[in-house]
């Protein structure tokens, strides 16, 4: 798993003192006195638990009309009436939930 161990580092492990050759566990050298270092299966763990709760987003944005065509349609739907905007989104929601 291609894993971006800084990343979870900075975010997870705040305070804690640290540094990373490469993106490989290995490369990680834990110099915290107090916390201990955490494996490779813990921050793996981390990583795939924020990957499935963030999918959603970036699902959604992958499929998301431009601010430019969302404005489009605003524009749309008010003169004409119509919800074309709305359904849009609505749909798109509805297909990439977010996780409870």
């Amino acid at each position: 798993m291609a894993t971006d161990y800084a990343w979870i580092l900075s975010e997870k492990y705040k305070g804690t003192e640290w540094s990373m050759n490469g993106d490989d566990y290995s490369g990680l050298n834990w110099i915290d006195k107090v916390a201990p270092k955490p494996t490779q299966l813990e921050l793996d763990n981390l990583y795939a638990s924020h990957k499935a709760a963030t999918d959603y987003l970036r699902n959604r944005e992958t499929e998301m009309p431009s601010a430019q065509e969302q404005l489009k349609m605003q524009y749309d739907d008010l003169v004409n009436g119509t919800t074309t905007w709305a359904d849009t989104m609505a749909a798109l929601y509805a297909k990439y939930p977010k996780p409870a």
